[in-house]
């Protein structure tokens, strides 16, 4: 994938062995399917969950698809990562903003927190 270990270390916080690590499992996630180039696309990212997580594992992939092209790369994949393990209080509430706001609104409707609510309520149950 040629990816610059040092600068995404460098730009996320994470350590550079932390970056490689997260290359071999975002591998995983690349080889799993025939996919063009080193992006993964959504339907890839779910096939690694279980059917009864599909509906927040979509919601996780259009959360780290910051650009909305239904497509992630490697760095985008790492930023999510260094945000949910290191990130400031604020910048984990905007990544959970926009886990919910599924039309990329920049706002939470009805619709928007009715479907967050069954996809924990789902997964609590098969928790339980």
């Amino acid at each position: 994938m040629g990816a610059d270990h040092s600068q995404i270390a460098h730009d996320t916080g994470l350590l550079e062995a932390e970056v490689r690590r997260l290359e071999s499992k975002f591998d995983i996630l690349r080889r799993s399917r025939s996919v063009d180039g080193d992006d993964i696309t959504e339907d890839v990212f779910v096939t690694h969950f279980s059917s009864a997580q599909e509906g927040l594992a979509r919601a996780t992939f259009r959360a780290i698809d910051v650009h909305h092209a239904g497509r992630v790369n490697f760095r985008d994949f790492c930023v999510a990562v260094a945000v949910l393990s290191k990130g400031s209080p604020d910048e984990k509430l905007a990544y959970a903003f926009r886990l919910y706001d599924k039309g990329n609104t920049g706002y939470i409707d009805k619709a928007d927190l009715i479907d967050a609510v069954q996809v924990f309520r789902h997964s609590s149950e098969r928790l339980l």
